[in-house]
């Protein structure tokens, strides 16, 4: 009999990674000013005041995962946005380039002028292709006097194009907020966690595990009940 293929665990996300190592650092942290391990840690340069720091980087670093996540929210929202921005402009321009057809895709002198707006190319290929786009096509359009184009017909254009370089812009800012917030919790996060582990060694110290008394506080300090702390 052929054995069931033993799929791998999902692997956890950063963010979620994080909120559990300062759920297990807070409950060391609160546990570390209660009596008498508070007295015993004094005893062992592990002043309260290390301690009280440790709580407040905690919540500092949660406050980091909010923003980072508040900028993934926000990131969606602009996208959305700047689709349908995108959308609109791009029906401007295809409107151009169906009236610079009428005037030159029968003109064989002048049928080269078709890719100044254009046609013959894949519109919106990249950000920086579709302005540059927009940029040729409003050259092209002061030297051609298209049937069609009208002076509300450029604006709308303009319009269109400044909608969508604002949207453009507010999604590249919540990207930069999302991953800026993220990567200053994992250094936070690092940094924790080292504190914690540096106060898990101190317990470790007073209360060992070769002890069967010192069980109930090795446990409330998050350690192995039977066996020594590696960290």
């Amino acid at each position: 009999m052929m054995s069931e293929e033993v799929k791998p665990a999902p692997r956890r996300r950063p963010s979620a990674s994080i909120a559990n190592s300062l759920q297990a650092s807070e409950t060391v942290a609160l546990v570390a000013q209660q009596s008498p391990y508070r007295e015993r840690l004094e005893t062992v340069s592990i002043p309260q005041s290390l301690v009280a720091g440790l709580l407040g980087k905690i919540a500092e670093c949660r406050e980091m995962i909010a923003r980072g996540q508040r900028g993934t929210s926000g990131r969606q929202v602009a996208s959305a946005e700047e689709q349908s921005a995108r959308a609109e402009l791009l029906a401007v321009i295809r409107q151009m380039q169906a009236f610079a057809s009428q005037k030159f895709a029968r003109d064989a002198e002048q049928r080269h002028r078709l890719a100044d707006y254009g046609i013959g190319k894949r519109l919106g290929s990249s950000r920086a292709a579709l302005a540059q786009q927009v940029v040729t096509l409003l050259t092209a359009l002061e030297a051609d006097n298209l049937p069609g184009v009208t002076p509300a017909l450029k604006a709308t254009l303009l319009t269109a194009r400044e909608s969508w370089v604002a949207t453009s812009s507010q999604q590249s800012a919540q990207q930069g907020t999302a991953t800026g917030s993220r990567a200053e919790a994992k250094v936070l996060a690092k940094e924790i966690t080292d504190t914690r582990i540096q106060i898990q060694y101190a317990i470790e110290g007073l209360y060992p595990a070769s002890d069967p008394t010192c069980t109930a506080a090795r446990t409330a300090f998050l350690l192995p009940e039977k066996r020594p702390f590696r960290g």
